[in-house]
């Protein structure tokens, strides 16, 4: 539990740094994923941890190559994803969570918070009526913070576990 309250804190941190500087010291990630994996461990072994780890690499990857070909075809040369589209905090936060989330949690995670974090950009651009940079590895850290702090207090309920997905699944 203790753990599980030091990455809260530690994710509000990169949450402000973000919101702030829209960007984050880099030792945060690897401090960020040592606190993931502390916690994760204390309902898995490393074995399991490494299986999901790779299939949530190999979401990544995909998803980043299918993003590389839809700029290629838009804009008929390659570009460099990290230098105008996305920012190397924003790929270093979802490697993090990779390591903490099975991938069915991490696939699930991935598609809310950018649905949410849409919304919530939609909202500020209509209201300010101007284009809007993103912090969206701060932004999902405070979603990820908020779900581990319901994590805490449910009962019966683990965000590192998918039995929540079986028994939908039967019904």
């Amino acid at each position: 539990m203790l753990t599980k309250i030091v990455l809260i804190v530690w994710l509000l941190l990169l949450f402000a740094q973000d919101m702030r500087w829209r960007a984050v010291y880099w030792w945060m990630y690897p401090v960020l994923t040592i606190l993931l994996i502390l916690d994760r461990l204390s309902g898995v072994d490393a074995f399991a941890i490494m299986v999901d780890t790779s299939w949530n690499l190999v979401f990544l990857s995909v998803q980043f190559l299918l993003l590389s070909l839809y700029f290629r075809i838009k804009y008929k040369t390659w570009t460099n994803l990290t230098r105008e589209h996305i920012g190397w905090g924003d790929i270093l936060f979802l490697l993090c969570l990779g390591c903490y989330l099975p991938p069915i949690n991490y696939l699930f995670f991935y598609m809310l918070s950018l649905g949410v974090i849409l919304l919530f950009s939609l909202l500020v651009i209509a209201l300010k009526r101007r284009s809007l940079n993103i912090p969206l590895a701060g932004l999902q850290a405070m979603i990820f913070a908020v779900v581990l702090m319901a994590d805490l207090r449910a009962k019966g309920w683990d965000v590192g576990e998918t039995e929540w997905f079986f028994s939908y699944l039967e019904k």
